[in-house]
């Protein structure tokens, strides 16, 4: 079930880091079922009011039995290690734990390297898994060598994950490096741009020691602080309810996005991450427009997130605990894992807008590079078939 609530963040400015109205319309997913077949009984008369709960799936926790670790926190207790392999497109990880069972998310960025990475698929990563190859994306351009205060040869915990539907596109159907590294270019760009009208303050987020990279843009101190002030009142709505199994928001008056999980618990450890991400989106997409977005009604709510006949799709299996489906419709490409453990549920759903806009901007990506001496001095240190091409 959905209990969707619209968010307001009014207002030019009225407090610092305070968003506006049209920047972003949320719309909170918190899925409790309450009778199997209950339907929508109605529109919210105001902003402050909720919609009744809405069917999407059998219950709310469809995952009773396992309670996952993510892997910020896996890697931040020293329960999973990540590792370089020089290879651009894969990486190998491992869980050392004894008895926990950790869940990698698609688009998590891992830090440090040859280069920061982000991960393709989703994997359940089971206790004492030994080493396991994990597909991967930089998403840092350029840089082929250890960064000061890291490892070249392992990877420390990230709490970010790729922000805009363009990058989650690129990364999980596109499945193409160039376009990856146009899509964080872009949207480091809209952020430097944008940022100042949320923040009241100029920044440029590609000020870093890597301004290729799209970890270090979004660790930027005055971004970092005005997304984290938006997304505490983003959780404050969904802290309200416990029965909440994930989130699906619109910017601009489209929805975008969708993350459903098995569990209550899981989505709670994830959910700071994504609300950030859907921030940080909502500011690479900030216009001068002064209508306000039409709110999105329950139909079209549920219409995103239905995933009917994507169980009988045969499944990738990425390792031997992970079932991996993906489709692409017309306007949209949703993607599902499920524990190898428990096959009649899926331990993580996500829903990515993908319309004829979505689909040729990315996919007609050229793949232009910064061509400046140090991403090229960069480049010809990695093997010959990861250098960057002109």
């Amino acid at each position: 079930m959905v209990m969707k609530t619209y968010v307001d963040l009014p207002g030019k400015r009225i407090a610092p880091y305070r968003t506006l109205t049209i920047l972003l319309s949320i719309l909170m997913a918190g899925l409790a079922l309450r009778a199997a077949g209950a339907d929508p009984a109605g529109e919210p008369s105001s902003a402050e009011n909720s919609v009744p709960l809405i069917k999407v799936d059998k219950g709310p926790d469809q995952i009773t039995k396992r309670d996952y670790l993510t892997l910020s926190e896996a890697m931040d207790k020293h329960l999973v290690r990540v590792d370089e392999t020089r290879n651009v497109s894969e990486l190998k990880i491992e869980n050392l734990s004894g008895d926990v069972h950790v869940f990698i998310q698609a688009g998590d960025i891992v830090k440090g390297g040859q280069q920061d990475r982000t991960l393709i698929t989703d994997l359940v990563l089971p206790p004492k898994s030994g080493p396991q190859p994990i597909g991967s994306f930089c998403v840092e351009q350029g840089r082929w060598s250890r960064r000061a205060g890291e490892s070249a040869a392992a990877f420390s915990k990230s709490d970010k994950q790729l922000i805009t539907m363009m990058q989650r596109y690129a990364v999980k159907s596109v499945k193409q490096q160039s376009a990856v590294w146009t899509e964080v270019d872009k949207s480091k760009k809209a952020l430097t741009m944008n940022a100042p009208k949320i923040t009241g303050k100029e920044i440029n987020v590609e000020a870093n020691a890597s301004p290729s990279s799209l970890q270090l843009a979004l660790e930027n101190k005055d971004l970092a602080d005005g997304l984290k002030q938006m997304r505490e009142e983003l959780a404050a709505k969904l802290l309200r309810r416990s029965d909440v199994i994930g989130v699906a928001y619109a910017i601009n008056g489209k929805l975008v996005n969708a993350e459903i999980y098995g569990n209550a618990r899981l989505f709670a450890r994830l959910r700071d991450k994504l609300l950030e991400a859907a921030v940080a989106e909502a500011i690479t997409e900030l216009t001068d427009d002064k209508v306000v977005p039409r709110a999105i009604t329950g139909q079209e709510l549920c219409a995103f997130l239905q995933a009917d006949g994507l169980s009988d799709l045969k499944p990738s299996k990425p390792n031997a605990q992970t079932e991996w489906r993906e489709r692409e419709e017309s306007n949209r490409a949703v993607f599902e894992s499920r524990d190898a453990d428990f096959r009649d549920a899926a331990c993580h759903r996500n829903v990515i807008l993908a319309d004829d806009g979505v689909k040729a901007a990315v996919r007609s990506n050229p793949g232009v590079y910064n061509d400046s001496r140090r991403q090229r001095q960069g480049s010809q240190n990695a093997p010959p078939e990861q250098r960057l091409r002109p």
